[in-house]
């Protein structure tokens, strides 16, 4: 099957872009003007994708810039390697808007130093779903894990230990997380327990590349944080065959964002 994009006319795109907005492409094309020619673009030899990538990025540069007279040219040591990872971005929206805003933001004079070049590579890390999901990031940041763990259904002293949150939650006990680092994200569809393995995943991403900090050792006091994410883990529990005198428990714990992710969102989310 044929590729639309890659038989698309990126011309049209950016023809229509200069008529609407004459003094913001100009704007554009001059800053960007010295990172271009050093890396050669446009060249036959990147193809039409990539060609088309890089000049949707121009096309949404000068939407988001359009109305600013603090343009400036971006720093090389960012610019340069922004141009060549997004490339092949085209297809993604939400990568393709990381980017682009990223960009843009290094090239507004009083929002310059917020662009760090570490950016990049998070942006380049990150799978379409999981940059769709910084755009609409939950706050605060529940978080879950799934246990079997020994059936602890009376204390030593023969009382029922009841957690803080209520009879949905567990202690921690001896046992093993099934899956751990749960977060509901909004637009992510859970059906089956791999589904909850796969947000789990995304979690771990993210708080590799230093975006959120995971606890689990600690909660948030607010029952109703946890409303939502209990409600949804609950009916898996029964699907999960546990080993003779144990049992899978929900295990409340808390996730937030690092100093350096704000920095990410308020950067390249906008």
């Amino acid at each position: 099957m044929r590729n639309s994009i890659i038989n698309a006319n990126p011309h049209k795109v950016i023809d229509s872009a200069a008529k609407a907005l004459p003094q913001t492409v100009k704007a554009v094309d001059v800053a960007l003007s010295d990172i271009v020619t050093i890396l050669g673009y446009p060249t036959s030899y990147l193809g039409k994708y990539a060609k088309y990538s890089l000049d949707m990025l121009k096309n949404d540069l000068s939407l988001r810039l359009n109305g600013k007279n603090n343009i400036v040219p971006p720093p090389i040591y960012l610019a340069a390697p922004l141009l060549q990872k997004c490339q092949f971005t085209a297809d993604s929206e939400h990568l393709h808007s990381l980017f682009a805003n990223l960009l843009a933001t290094s090239m507004t004079e009083d929002m310059q130093e917020l662009a760090h070049p570490a950016f990049i590579e998070i942006i380049s890390q990150l799978s379409p779903e999981e940059a769709k999901i910084l755009f609409d990031f939950p706050n605060p940041l529940p978080m879950c894990a799934i246990r079997i763990q020994k059936t602890q259904d009376v204390s030593n002293n023969g009382f029922h230990q009841t957690h803080p949150l209520g009879n949905q939650f567990s202690f921690s006990a001896e046992g093993i997380d099934y899956i751990p680092h749960i977060i509901l994200y909004n637009g992510v569809k859970l059906h089956t327990l791999d589904d909850l393995r796969k947000i789990g995943s995304i979690t771990d991403n993210f708080a590799r590349l230093g975006l959120i900090q995971l606890d689990t050792s600690a909660h948030f006091v607010n029952q109703e944080i946890y409303s939502q994410i209990s409600s949804v883990i609950q009916p898996f529990l029964s699907a999960i065959v546990c080993p003779t005198d144990n049992e899978a428990v929900i295990v409340p714990q808390s996730a937030e964002l690092t100093a350096f992710g704000k920095q990410f969102l308020k950067t390249c989310v906008l």
